[in-house]
């Protein structure tokens, strides 16, 4: 199981920290996530993925993804996984760009009505700050509409909760103006601010958490904004 996990720092700042064994694990002894069990939950290591935040010229393939075990000391289990794993927020499931970036990138595309293949050189001009030219490649046409497609799909979850996050978001989706939509939607997305988060931040990837929280979070395997986790996947429902 994956539960967003608030950081409260920027990728690489998480990514430095942890490997040089500075980062402080998280201690879940008051109530495990999956069956609700005092001092249940134990730190069991972590997995590594790939991982890009392309406006800060970042980018790791051992990007370490915290990982917990449950010992079902509390009783009735709310998913069949024994295990779950902290993702930061800035990161969303089976995607390896952070979110901020895929809404910087895809709110420059709209605001310019511009197409997505005249898009990708001032995508890479302005947002993109790797050294690398290969590294560039992931801001195709395809990857961007990908992106678009993630993101709509996080207006469509808002608008359907009906979750009062945003001031003056369009109460909902009306045909033939997706474009514009999604367009009001990022720009509100790129200013918020945290209200719920122990520890403020800003961004969509606040947004993200704040829309998690409320609506149940790990405690009813809550449906995560952007992306669509493991434990969602093959039918399992949302």
């Amino acid at each position: 199981m994956q539960i967003p996990h608030n950081i409260a720092v920027g990728l690489a700042t998480y990514y430095f920290a942890f490997w040089a064994g500075k980062w402080d694990i998280p201690d879940f002894s008051h109530e495990c996530p999956i069956c609700g069990g005092q001092d249940c939950a134990v730190y069991w290591g972590f997995y590594t993925r790939h991982a890009i935040e392309p406006m800060g010229g970042f980018s790791v393939e051992d990007f370490p993804v915290m990982r917990f075990r449950c010992y079902r000391k509390g009783g009735m289990p709310r998913v069949p996984d024994v295990t779950f794993s902290l993702l930061p927020l800035d990161l969303i499931p089976f995607r390896r760009l952070s979110l901020t970036f895929m809404v910087a990138a895809v709110l420059l595309w709209l605001q310019r009505r511009l197409s997505r293949e005249k898009a990708e050189e001032p995508i890479q001009k302005e947002l993109v700050d790797m050294k690398d030219a290969e590294e560039v490649s992931f801001t195709s046409a395809w990857a961007q509409w990908t992106w678009y497609c993630v993101l709509f799909q996080g207006l469509l979850r808002i608008t359907k909760a009906k979750a009062p996050v945003l001031a003056g978001l369009p109460s909902e989706v009306v045909a033939g103006n997706q474009r514009l939509l999604l367009e009001n939607f990022l720009q509100g997305a790129a200013a918020y601010e945290s209200s719920r988060l122990e520890q403020r931040i800003r961004g969509p990837d606040a947004l993200a958490g704040d829309f998690y929280l409320p609506h149940g979070g790990e405690q009813v395997r809550a449906g995560f904004l952007f992306g669509v986790p493991s434990q969602h996947r093959r039918g399992r429902g949302m």
